[in-house]
């Protein structure tokens, strides 16, 4: 018996078989694209050593604030702590000198103490970075409960909760 014409069957198992090869392909960059987009937020958002250091932040500002943030936060929903690496003057800390060195050291860029609701962070405003926008649309909205957040200057962020009456 003599082949004739196998160019028929030659075409459909190459069809199938790119078929397949590229399917491989796909599922494995889905895969693989979701890998990395995690390992890039877990190196640039809420890092150890940006959450210790908002909690160093944290129990300074309750042990040196003679007025409550909460009443420093302007109708945009924050109160602008640190700005550009260093204090705030308009915040009646004492020991404003010791603010800057520990801003310093910690290498915080800026830092804010925001009502619970932040979703009007993330639209209007234009003195965050599109990065930093891009974190505030991350964090979850915890009703009555304020938070701190932070830009350090190796370009990660960090957010903790933060109610002044809990340590009232």
């Amino acid at each position: 018996m003599k082949k004739m014409n196998n160019r028929g069957f030659l075409l459909a198992e190459s069809l199938v078989v790119s078929t397949f090869v590229l399917t491989i392909l796909v599922l494995l960059f889905v895969q693989f694209r979701g890998l990395f987009n995690n390992y890039e937020d877990s190196y640039n958002y809420n890092t150890v050593e940006g959450i210790y250091n908002l909690n160093t932040m944290k129990k300074y500002l309750m042990n040196n604030q003679t007025n409550k943030l909460s009443e420093k936060i302007s109708s945009n929903g924050y109160a602008l702590v640190v700005s550009d690496g260093s204090c705030q003057t308009n915040l009646d800390l004492t020991g404003l000198n010791y603010c800057d060195e520990l801003v310093s050291g910690m290498h915080l860029k800026a830092l804010l103490y925001t009502s619970s609701n932040i979703s009007s962070l993330t639209t209007s405003n234009s003195l965050f970075t599109e990065s930093f926008k891009d974190f505030l649309k991350r964090i979850e909205n915890v009703s009555n409960k304020n938070r701190l957040i932070g830009q350090f200057t190796d370009g990660t962020y960090a957010t903790i909760v933060f109610n002044e009456s809990d340590f009232a």
